[in-house]
């Protein structure tokens, strides 16, 4: 899988499914150790999303697996999901929605613009325990109606500002779980 983007298209077996990362293949008639990262897939479950990140507290294998439901109904052509991934509130005008994330929290929005055009975005943070607002940035953004965007607030090392990163879908095989 790539790093920070999206992987190819993958169709699932039908039924209810329980993902595994392993550090190794596990051998012939061995069960996959309890202490693996997993993930549970609803036989319901449409398009999904499978985010890894960094669990130090896994010794077996250090990330943690999270489903995420990307199925249409859902999750729209035009919108945005959001993942504060940090320990402080995000908010600020994305387009001419006001965006409220909480700490360590998920919002889908909607469409920031009505056609393929730019939009404004001004975001702040707060860190945890203070009152002032920090700025995060202050932009123009474009705007793909065909595409549901995924965005990610995260820590960077060596900064205190969070940092927004965006991935744009159009997935080409979307439809349900068989």
């Amino acid at each position: 899988m790539p790093r920070l983007n999206f992987s190819k298209f993958y169709q699932l077996p039908g039924g209810a499914l329980s993902l595994r990362l392993l550090a190794a293949p596990v051998a012939e008639g061995q069960a996959p150790a309890s202490t693996s990262p997993s993930a549970a897939v609803t036989e319901a479950s449409g398009d999904i999303y499978l985010l890894l990140s960094p669990d130090p507290s896994n010794k077996a294998v250090p990330v943690r697996m999270q489903v995420i439901d990307a199925s249409a109904d859902r999750f729209k052509p035009g919108q945005m999901m959001w993942y504060n991934l940090t320990a402080h509130d995000v908010g600020g005008k994305v387009g001419k929605q006001q965006l409220v994330l909480k700490a360590r929290s998920r919002t889908i929005t909607d469409a920031p613009a009505s056609a393929n055009e730019e939009y404004n975005v001004n975001l702040s943070y707060r860190m945890t325990g203070k009152d002032a607002l920090y700025p995060l940035c202050e932009t123009r953004w474009s705007h793909d109606p065909g595409a549901r965007t995924v965005l990610f607030v995260v820590n960077e090392p060596g900064s205190r500002a969070p940092r927004v990163m965006g991935f744009p879908d159009q997935p080409a095989n979307s439809g349900k779980n068989p």
